[in-house]
């Protein structure tokens, strides 16, 4: 999408006005501030199905205002897109440290809903590349936030989903953007020694900007490095990956095929493409609308509003297996419909209880050294592939809702948290939101968290074991949230979850 200049003046008359609406709104009722939807997950399509409370628009808040004085920072409104940022920075020879994977999430997303990506190993979430925050509370009053000033709510946004203040304007941090990422592959056989090669990966003497995994079966998966090339770098131009293009292979495609090679030859992949690399298929979920009862529903809608369509799906499935390699013909014809915004879009039309009780997408932070307790309980119990895995490191600032919270000192440059995701349909036969109950749980007793973006199931006592209740509450006490912006255990579920 193309990037909006917006000016300072144009910005400040936005903000004025949404002050002016905040005032009024908060002498009547509870209230949402509704971002420019990322797409990206179920809270938007919940809360506009939830129709009992007010909701306010950042629309227009999707203007990108310029760099700062020092030039290694960009300031943009909360609206503004991955691939709209992207754009506009790498055509000025820069990037951001963190970017996620899919074009349409936005910044206030990405702040608020906790994102990552594969330098997070390094540089922790989008939210800890991000030096500054313009917001505004429930009354109206307009604050800056960074790590020196109101450092508390800098912080604690991080995870919030809006429940204590709005982003109207963050600065960015960047730096000098290569021309391609050089990755390498290594194949891991048998997932008990996954650990180690990304323990490795990630210590390598040459730090990689990138380090990323995918688990492909119960015995296999491969860890993928990255580090920055130019032109001059190429050794083989034969070897030069593109992944943007609709009608090219899926990434998960190609992974695939170099793992049935055993093909371990770096490839260069340009920037753009390689940022964007899971956002065709949405990681691998256009899997499930490959054959004909589910492409159907998918372009048309059909019922999509009956009760019946989980079962009809799963049977669907059954006679006919999603399909993780579509040929290039299909892809030709239909490359178009698979963008995750487009997915997506599909997902926003679906009823709450449907998407729920017929895919799983969750994913997991995970302590390093538990991460093979949870993945071959997810292997072995669970049975979805692939699994994305991403190395994170964790914050000791004081990110409450944040998962990469951490109750020690780092042990960066190792990995604190390895992000797991789960994303498919499990094969076995119980309902979905009982496997993710499982998993919440699980993921609990192992020392880690879940991204709350997701269907949570999680009942709200067993949430606050695992969340510091009385720091949260002081903090929608201190700056004016309590009683205007809902509450995060409220915003993330819906009474049908709740189990």
């Amino acid at each position: 999408m193309k990037a909006v200049d917006v000016s300072w003046e144009a910005h400040r008359t936005k903000v004025a006005a949404l002050q002016g609406a905040l005032t009024q709104q908060a002498k009547s009722q509870e209230f949402i501030v509704r971002s420019k939807s990322s797409g990206t997950h179920p809270h938007s399509m919940r809360h506009r199905q939830g129709a009992h409370k007010a909701n306010l628009s950042l629309a227009d808040f999707n203007g990108i205002l310029g760099f700062d004085e020092s030039g290694g920072a960009v300031w943009v409104e909360p609206g503004v897109s991955m691939d709209t940022l992207c754009r506009w920075t790498l055509a000025r020879g820069f990037v951001p440290l963190v970017v996620p994977e899919f074009k349409g999430i936005t910044v206030a997303g990405a702040i608020m809903g906790t994102a990552l990506e594969t330098s997070s190993f390094i540089h922790g979430q989008f939210n800890d590349i991000c030096l500054e925050y313009e917001l505004i509370l429930a009354d109206g009053t307009m604050i800056k936030a960074s790590a020196s000033e109101h450092s508390d709510l800098f912080y604690g946004v991080s995870g919030s989903y809006g429940t204590l203040a709005t982003l109207t304007s963050v600065l960015i941090r960047l730096h000098p953007a290569p021309t391609y990422i050089e990755q390498s592959y290594h194949i891991v056989n048998g997932l008990e020694n996954l650990p180690q090669t990304l323990e490795e990966a990630c210590l390598e003497q040459e730090t990689p900007l990138f380090v990323e995994g995918v688990v492909l079966d119960a015995n296999t998966a491969l860890v993928m490095t990255g580090r920055p090339a130019f032109e001059q770098d190429v050794q083989k131009r034969e070897n030069i990956r593109r992944f943007d293009a609709f009608w090219r292979p899926w990434y998960i495609q190609h992974l695939i095929g170099k793992a049935k090679e055993a093909n371990t030859e770096p490839e260069w992949i340009p920037i753009y493409d390689y940022l964007f690399r899971l956002d065709r298929s949405a990681f691998w979920m256009g899997q499930f609308c490959t054959s004909a009862g589910p492409m159907l529903r998918y372009l048309t809608g059909w019922e999509f509003q009956s009760p019946k369509l989980p079962s009809k799906l799963h049977a669907s499935y059954q006679r006919k297996a999603p399909n993780l390699c579509p040929g290039p013909l299909f892809r030709f014809l239909t490359g178009g419909l698979f963008s995750s915004r487009r997915l997506y879009q599909a997902l926003h039309e679906l009823p709450e209880s449907s998407f729920g009780k017929t895919y799983h997408v969750q994913d997991f932070y995970i302590p390093f050294k538990k991460l093979n307790d949870f993945v071959q309980h997810v292997a072995t119990q669970v049975g979805v592939f692939p699994l994305w895995i991403c190395p994170m490191r964790g914050t000791e600032t004081p990110q409450l809702l944040s998962p990469h919270l951490l109750s020690q000192p780092s042990k960066y440059p190792q990995p604190d948290f390895v992000n797991v995701g789960v994303y498919g349909i499990p094969t076995r036969n119980d309902e979905i939101p009982k496997v993710t109950r499982e998993l919440e749980h699980l993921a609990h007793q192992l020392g880690g968290r879940k991204m709350l973006y997701a269907y949570t199931y999680t009942p709200e006592d067993e949430f606050w074991t695992v969340y510091d209740k009385a720091a949260y509450q002081n903090l929608r006490s201190k700056y004016g949230s309590d009683g205007h912006f809902p509450d995060i255990f409220s915003k993330i579920t819906s009474r049908a979850q709740r189990v």
